[in-house]
């Protein structure tokens, strides 16, 4: 009987509708073709020197016996998010006036790749990729580390070139954190009442489905809601892992 009654609205105006919405989602995923977008996804941000200010007043720090007052490091990844290989790749990472660059070197995962640097001018490292072949299949990354004397919260990537552009995913601040949770928070809290005030009424009145009823029938009707709801807590979810590292980090520094 469970299975008739599922094949039912399977087949019904209802079902066949969220079937053809699904299905044409789906197609257009696959089929869609990306943009060639060289990533620059930066993964760390480390102070070297994180003492507090009365006490490295008092500690003398040198690069190559040249002083250094805020010895610090930002991590990035840089991959090519499109379908085609990108060549020739000059990046621009250009931080705040006062920063200084003082050093940048590469990890690989593949011999193939090669990095290499122009002369360091100031606050500005310049970084050659011969070629990025598409992260999907072939997992082509190289890693970049920057070391810098000065600030490091605040920098940009620039470059592009034919057919591609660059886009930067920073870590980021604190506030920016709280404001993403903040938001996750209210769009779930506006997604249950829509789910409980709403839809489940209206697949109440349409197809006989309670919201007490367990059965095949009704996980399949509330599917469409668990995804949002899911989607939803998995954007907010990075900013959460921020969130409880930034605060770890504070109570053990």
């Amino acid at each position: 009987m469970e299975s008739k009654s599922v094949l039912g609205w399977l087949f019904s105006s209802g079902g066949a509708g969220w079937i053809f919405g699904v299905a044409t989602i789906l197609l257009y995923i696959l089929r869609r073709k990306r943009p060639n977008r060289l990533v620059c996804k930066e993964v760390n941000r480390t102070l070297l020197i994180k003492i507090r200010k009365e006490v490295r007043d008092n500690i003398d720090v040198t690069f190559y016996k040249k002083p250094v007052k805020n010895l610090a490091m930002v991590q990035m990844v840089i991959f090519n998010q499109g379908s085609e290989v990108i060549k020739d790749i000059l990046l621009t990472v250009k931080f705040l006036k006062d920063t200084k660059v003082l050093s940048v070197f590469s990890e690989r995962d593949s011999e193939d790749l090669e990095m290499t640097t122009d002369p360091i001018e100031s606050n500005q490292a310049k970084i050659k990729i011969p070629f990025l072949n598409p992260i999907n299949p072939h997992k082509h990354r190289i890693k970049a580390n920057i070391l810098c004397d000065g600030d490091i919260q605040k920098y940009e990537v620039i470059g592009s070139g034919e057919g591609w552009s660059v886009q930067l995913f920073s870590i980021p601040n604190k506030k920016e954190i709280r404001k993403k949770l903040y938001i996750m928070c209210i769009l779930l809290i506006i997604e249950a009442l829509l789910l409980n005030f709403f839809y489940l009424p209206f697949v109440e009145r349409h197809w006989g489905i309670t919201n007490t009823e367990i059965s095949l029938r009704s996980l399949l009707a509330t599917l469409p809601f668990l995804f949002i709801l899911s989607a939803t807590f998995l954007w907010g979810q990075k900013y959460l892992y921020w969130f409880i590292g930034s605060a770890w980090l504070e109570g053990n520094g």
